[in-house]
């Protein structure tokens, strides 16, 4: 089925999860090993041919094109495939589950808010470094995270995981840590792993849980940009590295938009959308300074539009079959790139995949008669299109200012489908002396997030707290309310 919308439908991204059954964590799998193949396939099915998991991981040769011995769609009376990159996206947040998809054979990862505790950029940055890495090594190309979300305490307990997801509740914080964690996911992952920094513009004091009920953020537009705001503003100010290599390695690709209302930017009348669906996203993007970063390559995409807010907000204004006016509207909004996760009116995949091809059909419909609709999707083409190549512009020598028309007018694929491919040889880095030093960087951050309360350490003649051997027992207990 996830062959047939890449193929068929020409779907430009998936988002794998072993929620979704797409991989497993459990003893006894090599999950890297499978998450190879299954990227690999994925990967080859945009460019029209099918990979066997026997041929999955072995080299795929440049010439000639289609490949000997590869059974290739259009022979067989399929389609024109897209011959573009997927973005193939991951969350891998930290702090185990429920945020980190990839566990068994990846080095265990500290939470955001371990990260924030530790005040220190380059432990970060080093964190940053080994996620992208290690994605990169499976075929991941896309990262959801991280959220710069600035945490507001004055939520209720219940919603408590926003500050366990956030860097913290300091805006200038929030800041250079979120770009130091950017920057790191740039560099370990050679420029290969783009990040899509959300939850634009700022839902840490909701005080609800955001994928299940759309809240609304009580603060002016003033009042957001002093603080939520500012963050984002941090990492939007120059392209990325990926978009432009002379740009800013601390610069988001993407920007990942809120379901929450703004009260500041929205008003407080009536039953209004949320922000992500609504117009005065284009406002605030263009009022707010992202619009030039948009002209200059960066690419907005929805939060997640299946989640249970989403359907709660269409079911209290009486809409039922209201999928493809969901995503039509998150478009129209401003988002170029539409996450179309649990995309269902039940949790079945079978409706989430006729829900999607549903959709394909009404933006096709919409952009054949709608010359206005035509021309915005055409601007939100040419931004994903400018992120997928940017990812691998050293097989293709892409340069700042290449005419994407011209580039993308030849018959052959524009980047080489074994430029993308993972190889045996490449899940080595994920053992040996590379995983040991990860695990000794993850290591040194945990150190650095504790906050010695007694004994006074400045009073101490050995180091607080002791070394800790890997056999020692720790009791740890906590006062909860």
């Amino acid at each position: 089925d996830i062959v047939d919308l890449v193929y068929e439908y020409h779907v430009g991204g998936v988002v794998l999860s072993p929620r979704n059954g797409n991989f497993s964590n459990e003893r006894g799998i090599d999950t890297p090993r499978q998450v190879a193949l299954l990227t690999n396939q994925l990967q080859a099915a945009a460019y029209g041919l099918d990979l066997t998991a026997d041929s999955a991981l072995a080299p795929v040769p440049l010439m000639p094109w289609p490949p000997e011995g590869f059974t290739y769609f259009p022979d067989v009376g399929g389609p024109s495939p897209s011959n573009l990159p997927l973005l193939i996206g991951v969350n891998q947040t930290g702090d185990g589950l429920p945020a980190t998809a990839l566990r068994r054979g990846f080095t265990p990862l500290p939470s955001p808010m371990a990260m924030g505790a530790s005040w220190n950029r380059e432990q970060v940055k080093a964190v940053g470094s080994v996620v992208g890495r290690e994605i990169r090594t499976v075929g991941f190309n896309l990262l959801l995270g991280p959220a710069l979300d600035v945490f507001n305490q004055k939520g209720v307990d219940r919603v408590s995981q926003l500050g366990l997801y956030s860097f913290g509740g300091n805006p200038y914080w929030v800041t250079q840590l979120g770009r130091a964690y950017i920057e790191g996911v740039h560099e370990g992952g050679g420029g290969r792993v783009a990040t899509s920094a959300g939850n634009f513009p700022g839902q840490g004091s909701s005080d609800r849980i955001p994928s299940e009920e759309v809240a609304t953020i009580q603060s002016s537009q003033a009042e957001l940009r002093q603080g939520a705001l500012q963050p984002f503003i941090g990492v939007t100010r120059q392209p990325s590295t990926v978009i432009d290599p002379e740009g800013d390695p601390g610069a988001t690709d993407v920007l990942v938009t809120s379901h929450m209302r703004f009260s500041g930017l929205q008003g407080g009348a009536g039953r209004i959308a949320p922000l992500s669906l609504a117009p005065e996203l284009r406002t605030i993007l263009r009022q707010e300074g992202f619009e030039e970063w948009q002209n200059l390559g960066g690419v907005v995409m929805s939060g997640p539009l299946g989640v249970q807010a989403i359907r709660r907000y269409f079911e209290g204004i009486g809409e039922e079959n209201f999928k493809p006016r969901l995503a039509l509207d998150a478009f129209v909004a401003g988002n170029d790139l539409l996450f179309l996760s649990n995309f269902g009116l039940d949790d079945s995949w079978e409706s989430q995949i006729a829900n999607t091809v549903e959709t394909i059909s009404a933006f096709q419909e919409r952009y054949e008669r709608d010359p206005d609709f035509a021309a915005l999707v055409d601007i939100s083409v040419r931004r994903i299109v400018r992120l997928k190549l940017g990812l691998y512009r050293e097989a293709i020598g892409l340069e700042a200012g290449t005419d994407l028309e011209a580039l993308l007018g030849k018959p052959e694929p524009v980047i080489p489908l074994s430029k993308l491919l993972v190889t045996d040889t490449d899940l080595l880095s994920l053992e040996g002396e590379a995983r040991d030093m990860a695990i000794q960087q993850m290591g040194q951050l945990a150190r650095s997030a504790v906050t010695i309360l007694y004994p006074d350490p400045s009073t101490q003649t050995t180091p607080v707290p002791p070394q800790f051997e890997a056999d020692d027992k720790i009791l740890v207990f906590t006062d909860f309310r």
